[in-house]
């Protein structure tokens, strides 16, 4: 591709011990762009997917473990990675699209009403929080315990759920930025000015339209200002301090987020410096701070609150969690990068936000919008 990418990897683990989302992401770009190292032939190879991985301006990743599986003989690990690759242009041509025919639900010659209704979410049991009241203590003792159990299970549940649902309502209004701020892609530039004056006045109130909801993202509380993107190589060991700061600072600040009980997806939303970012960079400075701020689990259902006495589930649990020692067990299980388009009035240093979603795993699958609307609208039926 010589133009601009959107960009999907979805990795699958086997391993003991697997790198870091973060390095796989870096290799992976590496790999598919042009490589050469050291200057020996031998380690050089021809692009397989762009020249530059500067043409990446979407980007989303994910990453599943799957060491050592479920406990089977004859499991059989399901390694690998799946590259999902668009022109830029045509994955937000179907992100216009999908909007659209979200806008027009009078359409009476396609079968789009089912298609339409399907939720990317999973549900959030909003309105049936779980009673957290402990009677008081009686003289049965193995009641007080069911009570107590009752009790600590009924404040995990609460505390995931509105976690669940804050990060949910985040990736949601992530979704309507892109499918309404399309403008503020960094797309390339028209050389073209429209002709006439109303068509000029027609093209700002869209850029302002798009700027809107992006700045809908950029001002929510689960959005965190970081600092700006180093210029120099020189700058990047400050921008790493500075970032963890941030992070830290913001984590402290908001108790919701003091134990991670759903899996955690980052959104970086950028606009790079004048002279550009790589994306592989990025994420390897800011993906670690996350996962030492938030310390986000892969599998936080299993800290949830089990029956005194229960050996079998105390045995299983300890199993689990002896498994998970060897994983990156700390870390976001997926991860996007939106580029925006510079404008004359951003700073040269750019602008970074990093905002907090819901993580694959559990019962949500994390792909990106323009993945999901890609595989909707091949399942319209065009059938009169």
């Amino acid at each position: 591709m010589t133009g601009y990418v959107a960009l999907d990897l979805e990795f699958c683990s086997a391993r003991k011990t697997p790198a870091a989302i973060h390095h796989m992401t870096k290799w992976t770009l590496d790999v598919l762009g042009e490589t050469q190292r050291r200057n020996d032939p031998r380690l050089r190879h021809e692009p397989c997917l762009y020249r530059d991985d500067r043409q990446i301006k979407l980007l989303h990743v994910t990453l599943r473990q799957d060491w050592p599986g479920p406990d089977s003989p004859g499991y059989e690990p399901r390694a690998g990675l799946r590259v999902f690759a668009q022109p830029l242009r045509d994955a937000l041509e179907d992100i216009r699209v999908m909007r659209d025919l979200r806008s027009r639900r009078d359409v009476g010659d396609f079968a789009l009403d089912e298609l339409m209704d399907e939720d990317d979410y999973s549900e959030v049991e909003q309105f049936e929080e779980w009673d957290t009241h402990l009677p008081p203590p009686s003289e049965d003792t193995v009641q007080n315990r069911i009570n107590d159990f009752f009790a600590r299970w009924g404040a995990f549940r609460n505390a995931e759920n509105a976690q669940k649902s804050a990060l949910i309502s985040m990736d949601r209004l992530v979704d309507l930025a892109l499918s309404i701020g399309t403008r503020k892609i960094a797309t390339r530039s028209s050389t073209q000015s429209p002709a006439s004056a109303n068509a000029r006045e027609l093209e700002e109130v869209k850029d302002q339209h798009a700027a809107t909801h992006w700045g809908n993202v950029l001002r929510s509380p689960f959005s965190i200002s970081l600092p700006p993107l180093p210029q120099t190589g020189a700058e990047r060991e400050t921008f790493k301090a500075r970032v963890e700061t941030a992070l830290t600072e913001y984590h402290r600040r908001w108790l919701r987020w003091e134990f991670m009980l759903v899996p955690l997806k980052v959104t970086l939303v950028v606009i790079p410096p004048a002279q550009g970012k790589d994306l592989d960079n990025l994420v390897l400075d800011v993906l670690p701070a996350v996962h030492r701020a938030f310390r986000p689990h892969i599998e936080p259902w299993l800290f949830a609150p089990i029956p005194a006495n229960s050996a079998d589930l105390e045995a299983n649990r300890a199993k689990a969690v002896k498994r998970l020692k060897s994983l990156n067990g700390d870390s976001v299980t997926a991860f996007q990068v939106i580029e925006l388009r510079r404008s004359s009035d951003d700073p040269a240093a750019g602008m970074l936000r990093l905002v907090l979603g819901l993580g694959h795993g559990y019962d949500h699958a994390a792909q990106s919008l323009w993945q999901r609307n890609d595989g909707k609208l091949w399942n319209i039926d065009l059938t009169p």
